[in-house]
């Protein structure tokens, strides 16, 4: 009689086989239904360029070259990071405005309608239908920019992202910038935005394709985001290294990220997606718009959004306890030249009426350590005078988790922090805009106040 376990080896081979097929076939079909087709942003939790208005700045579009944004399309379809003067884009606008005329013109013989019909442009087309009525659109885009000229205050910015080479990355606006480019202009108002803000907008979607290595030129082309302060390199790797030793936090080098491509790699106690997400409400609540806007940041920390908002032209009056916190934000603010006011102070009904009237205060998860120091009665007055002092408040709070947070029962936490506001403060207009997760398992509830 045979044994049964002398063929064991040659069925175990066998079967490793079959399970290499499947993976393999699995691998390729995960390629297959990716190939041709883009990933397409979430709209959530992300800091949107759609519709920027301002600050704006004029570049010259031949100072220095221009390159496609990441698509994370495969590499072998990929546009990321290649000259976008050379691109699909462009080509198709230049035909347009020296052929667009002559009726023998056709643009789906264009390499623009090719790719949008197979998927392999940064928007999502299906079919024939889609990829045609995408190229009418191109062309009323450029036939509008001809007749009324560019209107970024009216219709959103090009919105362009520096890189470590020196270059310009297009991160919106691609057609318009195209059509402008065809239509001869060599000068162009943009929004110049932040690596630090494309890469957090980014982090998703990055995180989500496989094999990462298919889509390796996307990855360079955000790899290669960043403006770098080359004068002061020195000082700064110093402050780095002094921030690490300094050991701010319990278990990372810092609180919330600082915007700065030198500080990416430092590490964050909270969730960087907190600040992102609290950034893009303010955003949303001014209207988009902080230029000349007097900010007053209330428990800064390192000044992220104090840091967030003076890039886009706000005036900014911060404010901490911390001394360690306080010396290395002022040493941030002398080294890349910011319009921020570091102040080194307890928070007082008597400071917000120094600082005086602002546009925007900002009162983010810190005033619960107030209340636990000074009591209810003294946190109350405190957002009373910031009422009476500020146009519009942004504000969270920790409740019933974390240290010093303020307790209510369970499942009433949005009531409750609602109430805690009319009854605190003077504003008429109390709106919930969203929350967030700053260690992941508790829940702050942000808040917009203003006066009706």
């Amino acid at each position: 009689m045979a044994n049964p376990l002398s063929n064991l080896p040659q069925r175990l081979l066998g079967k490793t086989k079959a399970i290499v097929k499947l993976m393999i076939r699995r691998a390729r079909q995960l390629i297959q239904n990716s190939r041709g087709r883009y990933h397409g942003l979430s709209n959530e939790d992300v800091i949107s360029y759609q519709a920027v208005t301002s600050p704006l700045t004029q570049i010259n579009l031949h100072g220095r070259q221009i390159v496609n944004s990441m698509d994370f399309l495969p590499d072998k379809y990929s546009l990321s990071g290649s000259d976008f003067m050379q691109g699909p884009h462009v080509d198709f606008a230049k035909q347009y405005v020296q052929r667009g005329d002559d009726p023998s013109w056709d643009y789906t013989q264009t390499t623009y309608y090719q790719l949008a019909l197979q998927g392999r442009l940064p928007f999502p087309i299906i079919g024939e239908c889609q990829a045609r009525m995408r190229c009418q659109k191109f062309i009323w885009m450029i036939e509008q920019l001809r007749r009324h000229g560019y209107q970024p205050k009216t219709f959103g910015a090009i919105v362009v992202v520096p890189t470590t080479e020196g270059n310009w990355m297009v991160i919106n606006g691609k057609h318009r910038m195209a059509a402008m480019i065809a239509l001869g202009h060599t000068n162009i108002d943009v929004f110049i935005g932040f690596d630090n803000e494309v890469r957090a907008q980014f982090k998703q979607l990055a995180e989500s394709v496989w094999p990462r290595s298919t889509y390796s030129r996307s990855f360079e082309a955000m790899e290669s985001l960043g403006k770098v302060n080359r004068e002061k390199a020195g000082e700064i790797q110093e402050l780095i290294q002094q921030i690490k030793q300094a050991k701010l936090e319990t278990w990372a080098n810092i609180y919330h990220p600082l915007p700065f491509y030198e500080f990416g790699n430092l590490t964050t106690q909270v969730s960087p997606d907190t600040s992102y997400k609290r950034l893009q409400m303010i955003l949303d609540a001014a209207d988009g718009d902080v230029v000349d806007k007097r900010v007053l940041d209330l428990g800064c920390n390192l000044g992220f959004y104090s840091f967030s908002l003076a890039n886009r032209g706000a005036k900014v009056t911060s404010v901490e306890l911390r001394s360690d916190y306080h010396d290395i934000s002022k040493r941030i603010v002398e080294l890349y030249d910011m319009n921020v006011r570091f102040r080194n102070d307890s928070l007082t009904p008597e400071l917000v009426n120094e600082v005086g009237d602002v546009d925007i205060t900002l009162c983010f998860s810190m005033i619960q350590w107030v209340i636990d120091q000074q009591g209810m009665d003294y946190g109350k007055q405190i957002l009373k005078t910031i009422s009476e002092r500020s146009r519009l408040l942004l504000f969270d709070v920790s409740v019933n988790h974390g240290a010093a947070c303020l307790l209510c029962p369970g499942g009433q936490e949005l009531v409750y922090v609602y109430d805690f506001l009319a009854d605190a403060t003077t504003y008429t207009d109390i709106q919930c805009i969203g929350q967030v997760h700053p260690y992941g398992n508790d829940t702050r509830y942000v808040f917009a106040c203003k006066h009706a």
